[in-house]
């Protein structure tokens, strides 16, 4: 004897099935983000290494790997593996990083100007959010192409005076399995909690092989850049801050050709200034900027000397 299937037998196998087409699909989305963000351990160290774009310092054999790197558009991993490594010291952040190549003598690289922004050309960047907010305006760029040309891009655009981002450093050099990149970033030029305890912040490393167009992350953000699915940086202690004020003096000269032919000797002299109050609270100053342009162009401003004050809040979630 046959029995015809009740209607309510086929809700309930609906609903069965339902329930387990969602819960595993919860089950792969959350085994799936757990595979993009990825931990690296901090680790400082006593003796920094060399900035010279070889990775045989001491501190490097034991530091932890940033390994796995994946296509940006395929997720899969890249066809050319980076590794990368981080340690620091109470002066600086140290960044070493190996880009395998299996056509090093292909390798792209031009740029020889440092903080001109590097395009179409093999590149490595590290980024760092050390409030850990995944937010753009609190991520720091550093990155950097196979002849060493560094380019920075600092947390809250603060920095695009180019006198201002500090004396980072970057060495590199092509090698018969690709190209090795060292950097050293001192933690005066960023901002960063005033903490006594281990915190936890942002970091990726992202590479870009302009003879493939592959676009390869140690945590993969996708094309369009979730920065919620940065790796962590787990457990540094930043050293404390200093509340130093800065100085930044210039003095330009020059020659003016008059009516009659005459040369005029000119000089003009100014500063800037900067003043961390809080970690969230700068104050920046200029005295006599040069408006020399401005005035030739518009002939509305014919002061000499002129001191502006910004104040701002970098307001962090």
């Amino acid at each position: 004897m046959r029995v015809k299937p009740h209607k309510n037998h086929a809700m309930v196998l609906l609903i069965v099935l339902s329930f387990t087409l969602i819960t595993n699909g919860q089950t792969w989305a959350e085994e799936n983000i757990q595979t993009v963000q990825k931990d690296l351990p901090a680790l400082k160290v006593e003796q920094p290494p060399t900035i010279d774009g070889v990775l045989d310092d001491a501190c490097w054999q034991d530091a932890p790997q940033a390994v796995g790197f994946t296509d940006e558009r395929t997720e899969k991993p890249a066809k050319n593996q980076s590794i990368g490594r981080l340690v620091y010291t109470d002066n600086a952040i140290y960044v070493g990083l190996h880009l395998y190549d299996d056509m090093p003598d292909k390798v792209v690289a031009r740029q020889t100007k440092d903080q001109t922004r590097i395009r179409g050309e093999d590149s490595v960047s590290f980024s760092l959010d050390p409030f850990h907010t995944h937010q753009f305006s609190d991520r720091n760029f550093f990155i950097v192409n196979p002849l060493g040309t560094k380019y920075a891009h600092l947390a809250t655009g603060r920095a695009e005076k180019s006198e201002w981002i500090g004396l980072w450093k970057a060495a590199a050099q092509i090698v018969d399995d690709g190209w090795i990149v060292e950097m050293e970033i001192p933690w005066q030029m960023l901002d960063y909690p005033d903490t006594k305890e281990p915190i936890r912040m942002g970091i990726n490393l992202d590479r870009l092989q302009q003879r493939t167009g592959e676009k390869s992350w140690w945590c993969n953000l996708g094309v369009n850049e979730f920065r919620e699915n940065d790796g962590h940086w787990i457990d540094v202690l930043p050293p404390p801050r200093k509340r130093e004020l800065k100085l930044l003096p210039y003095l330009i000269g020059g020659i003016n050709e008059t009516e009659t032919d005459k040369r005029e000797y000119t000089a003009r002299a100014g500063a800037d200034l900067r003043y961390e109050i809080t970690p969230q609270l700068r104050l920046i100053g200029t005295a006599n900027p040069d408006f020399e342009n401005i005035e030739q162009a518009a002939g509305v401003f014919n002061c000499t000397i002129w001191i502006m004050v910004l104040l701002y809040i970098c307001a962090r979630s």
